[in-house]
C-alpha cells in the first residue's frame, strides 16, 4: 500500500510542473532540437542555455532539473512530447520507457 501511494506521490510530483506545458498545446510552437540548446555540448541544459522562448521550463527550472542542478536530455524529449500530445492524451512515464541517469 504504501509503494502505491508513493508512486502516486512520485507521478504528481513528474507531472505537475509538465501541467503548465499544457497551455503550449493548443498553439503549434516548435521546440528547438536539445542539440541547439546545449550550447557547452556536455549533455545537459543550464537554465542559461534555456532560451526565453520555453518560459514554462524556465520558471520551474529546479523542479526539471533532476540531474546535478540541470536538465537531462531525456527530461527535455519528455516535455516536448507532452507539450504537443493533444487534449485528454496522458503518459505516464513508466509508459514512456525513459529514465534520467
Amino acid at each position: 500500500m504504501q509503494n502505491r501511494w508513493l508512486g502516486i506521490l512520485l507521478a504528481l510530483a513528474v507531472a505537475w510542473p509538465l501541467a503548465g506545458a499544457a497551455a503550449i498545446r493548443d498553439g503549434a510552437q516548435h521546440f528547438p532540437r536539445f542539440e541547439q540548446l546545449d550550447a557547452n555540448h556536455d549533455g545537459l541544459l543550464s537554465r542559461s542555455e534555456l532560451p526565453n522562448s520555453l518560459q514554462d521550463m524556465r520558471a520551474h527550472f529546479s523542479q526539471y532539473a533532476y540531474v546535478g542542478g540541470r536538465i537531462s536530455q531525456d527530461t527535455y524529449a519528455r516535455y516536448v512530447a507532452y507539450a504537443n500530445v493533444p487534449d485528454g492524451v496522458w503518459v505516464t512515464l513508466a509508459e514512456s520507457g525513459t529514465r534520467d541517469p
